[in-house]
């Protein structure tokens, strides 16, 4: 399939850098990003010599500090971005000395195409299985499979190529 969606669009791409009494809005260009490009593109558009924005692997957050001493109040404010980064839209975060760390970075939603069945379950312990709602949460699932669209470029072509060894389509159907 033509991968035809940006992951980050005008629907989620906003956020305001708020210092004493002055808001400036800024917006992320349109695109498809990882975890590290996102925040690479956010460091360059605050453009503010005392904030500095980590990513954490590990935990996988942003963590958004001011890098020396300064006078100025800044608070970080998101008006769109809010659900990739697991923060509430339109409530202001103060960056400190100590910093502000985001919820998980959630870009998953926003970078996937998933093939499901509807009322067909897998009993496959994978990655794209895994489900939160339940005590067992790998034992089955309706995710036939899911391909990253982040790395590819707008309308260039997605496709699927069996990479984990051939035999992932001899699942065992069951009736939920």
């Amino acid at each position: 399939m033509v991968n035809t969606m940006y992951n980050i669009n005008e629907t989620n791409n906003q956020f305001e850098i708020i210092t004493d009494s002055i808001s400036v809005t800024k917006t992320i260009p349109t695109g498809n990003y990882s975890v590290k490009t996102y925040v690479n593109q956010t460091k360059s558009l605050i453009n503010i010599n005392f904030i500095v924005i980590t990513y954490n692997k590990v935990q996988n957050t942003y963590t958004f500090t001011t890098s020396m001493t300064t006078s100025n109040t800044y608070n970080f404010k998101p008006i769109t971005i809010g659900k990739l980064i697991r923060i509430t839209d339109n409530i202001e975060y103060e960056i400190g000395t100590l910093g502000y760390t985001t919820g998980l970075v959630n870009l998953i939603n926003y970078n996937k195409v998933i093939v499901q069945t509807e009322n067909i379950s897998y009993y496959y312990n994978n990655v794209e299985n895994i489900r939160t709602n339940t005590i067992n949460s790998v034992i089955s699932s309706d995710i036939i499979f899911w391909k990253s669209k982040s790395d590819i470029e707008l309308y260039k072509i997605l496709k699927y190529n069996n990479e984990d060894g051939g035999n992932s389509f001899g699942y065992k159907i069951e009736n939920r």
